[in-house]
């Protein structure tokens, strides 16, 4: 018995082997299909749900810079208001003493 001969290979005629690869085809083919009805299906909408929470972290991030600037130009309106109250504290202290 010989592995490859013309009419054979591994005990299969030409014909049966190509009758295994069209079944093998067709199953590879399903699956592909299957497969990608899965991607689809379930990997899409978490995809659709990353993007979506992606740009709420993003608009998340411009209101927070925002936020900030309010707060560094509020904080500069305080320092000053500070100055001028312990301005105003030792005006009233010096006028009182005068009396």
């Amino acid at each position: 018995m010989h592995i490859f001969t013309i009419h054979t290979f591994l005990s299969l005629t030409w014909a049966e082997w190509g009758s295994l690869l069209v079944i093998g085809g067709a199953i590879f083919a399903g699956l592909h299909k299957l497969l990608s009805n899965l991607v689809d299906d379930v990997l899409e909408p978490i995809n659709n749900n990353l993007k979506r929470l992606n740009s709420s972290f993003e608009e998340w991030n411009q209101w927070h810079k925002q936020a900030d600037k309010r707060f560094e130009n509020g904080d500069k309106h305080f320092i000053r208001h500070d100055e001028q109250l312990k301005d105003h504290e030792r005006r009233i202290t010096n006028l009182e003493e005068r009396k």
